[in-house]
């Protein structure tokens, strides 16, 4: 058994006898406590991250969705035809640029394995300027999209484009460590 000596309300010295069970109980009680108060923590923190702030950022969107098209859905005043044609765009230029990721993937492949295997310098630079073909392609077809975009927009929204794009571009610059500002 384990006593404690505590003071009554009248100031007289009391006794408490709290068995060892008794005393293990109020540890574990305080504990789960503890655990619950940390997990209720943890998880309105995450869903605080996940589903509060603005419509989106660094060139994502609320749904998930990423990369330069993202931005052009938090554009002000898109009316639904633009919307229509800017998913068109959307959709024909994302399958392109898969064909040509993998392409270029491919070619990686290849180009690796001639170089292991000891291939003769032809076959490398056959190799090499394949790759560059397709890097070249990929160039052009961003810029014939970005063409296409434009000729979508008004005046006003390709400005706001471009602002978005170039403060975009501030942070990449900032996070890879070319902190000029």
């Amino acid at each position: 058994m384990w006593q404690q000596t505590v003071s009554t309300s009248h100031g007289t010295p009391g006794r408490i006898v709290l068995t060892q069970m008794e005393t293990n109980m109020k540890t574990i009680n305080r504990r789960i406590v503890a655990l619950g108060l940390a997990t209720a923590l943890v998880t309105g923190t995450g869903a605080t991250l996940a589903f509060a702030g603005h419509k989106g950022q660094h060139g994502c969107d609320r749904s998930g969705r990423g990369g330069p098209m993202a931005a052009l859905e938090q554009l002000d005043g898109l009316t639904t035809e633009q919307k229509t044609q800017l998913e068109q765009i959307r959709n024909q230029t994302r399958d392109a640029m898969r064909d040509l990721r993998e392409a270029m993937r491919d070619g990686r492949d290849d180009l690796r394995t001639a170089m292991v295997d000891g291939a003769d310098i032809e076959t490398i630079t056959e190799l090499a300027e394949k790759q560059g073909a397709q890097k070249t392609r990929m160039i052009v077809l961003r810029a014939q999209t970005r063409n296409q975009i434009n000729d979508v927009l008004t005046g006003e929204q390709q400005q706001q484009l471009a602002e978005m794009r170039a403060s975009n571009r501030h942070e990449r610059q900032y996070f890879r460590g070319k902190r000029d500002f």
